[in-house]
């Protein structure tokens, strides 16, 4: 099973009239293969148009889009190319914890919160691992509608989405307890902001980690045998090596490192 998440990013104003224009079709679309979902954007990008569809493999979709092409009907039907002002389409493959869009009543629920984190290069099937143990928790504040990871689009995105009756109930759910957030293992410390160069932040106990970030600026830097002037930030990792040995939390800072210097890698 694959699900293709295709993002329209629509003219203002011009929701509710694609939508209008999609309900229209959908029964012809629905010949081809099913819907699985579809959400519109209220916070975060604005004017946006979400819909998934699942498939048993590439083969199926591929043949169900050329079966599309050739149906008469639906092409009569206007669709919303005139309102789109970018497009972009991802094949996800679902987290094994996940389940079946469709399969699940989730009531009166009618607010969907989608998370989208992008990782470094191999890091996907820690993360997979780390949210199989901590899924059956975390349903206890709300049921997990979606959760997958890209195969084709923008790559190392990890993606999960959550179902609220509404707004008010998210914000519920999202009101941890004390206890409930001493249980962390890292924070961060950002005196950069307030123009710190450098410092080194004491750990929250019993957290095993604190990152402490100071502020980017310009100093001297030997490039290519001459001097140069370069944007450099300070950060500082403290580790409890109790549960963290030294040498993790070097191969974390190394690998901090690669992507703030170079962030364009987060996207391969």
């Amino acid at each position: 099973m694959l699900y293709e998440v295709r993002t329209y990013t629509l003219r203002p104003g011009t929701v509710a009239e694609f939508e209008e224009r999609f309900a229209k079709r959908l029964p012809l679309r629905e010949k081809h293969s099913k819907l699985g979902a579809f959400w519109h954007t209220e916070f975060g990008p604005l004017n946006q148009v979400i819909h998934v569809y699942p498939y048993e493999d590439l083969h199926q979709r591929t043949g169900v889009r050329a079966a599309m092409a050739q149906d008469t009907a639906l092409s009569q039907l206007p669709g919303g190319g005139d309102l789109i002002a970018a497009m972009e389409s991802e094949i996800m493959n679902p987290a094994p914890f996940m389940h079946a869009l469709g399969s699940r009543d989730y009531g009166t629920g009618n607010v969907y919160e989608m998370r989208t984190y992008t990782y470094a290069p191999g890091d996907i099937p820690k993360v997979l691992d780390g949210w199989g143990k901590a899924i059956e928790a975390r349903e206890k504040f709300s049921p997990l509608a979606a959760c997958w990871t890209s195969e084709l689009g923008g790559l190392n995105k990890f993606v999960h989405t959550w179902v609220y009756k509404d707004l008010a109930e998210r914000a519920r759910a999202g009101k941890l307890k004390l206890e409930e957030f001493q249980g962390g293992t890292f924070s961060i410390s950002n005196l950069g902001m307030y123009g710190i160069r450098e410092f080194a932040a004491v750990i929250n106990p019993p957290q095993g980690c604190i990152l402490a970030v100071g502020a980017g600026e310009p100093r001297p830097v030997v490039r290519d045998g001459g001097l140069a002037v370069a944007t450099v930030m300070t950060c500082t990792l403290s580790c409890d090596h109790r549960v963290v040995d030294g040498a993790v939390g070097a191969q974390f800072l190394g690998a901090f490192k690669k992507l703030i210097e170079d962030p364009l890698t987060m996207l391969l």
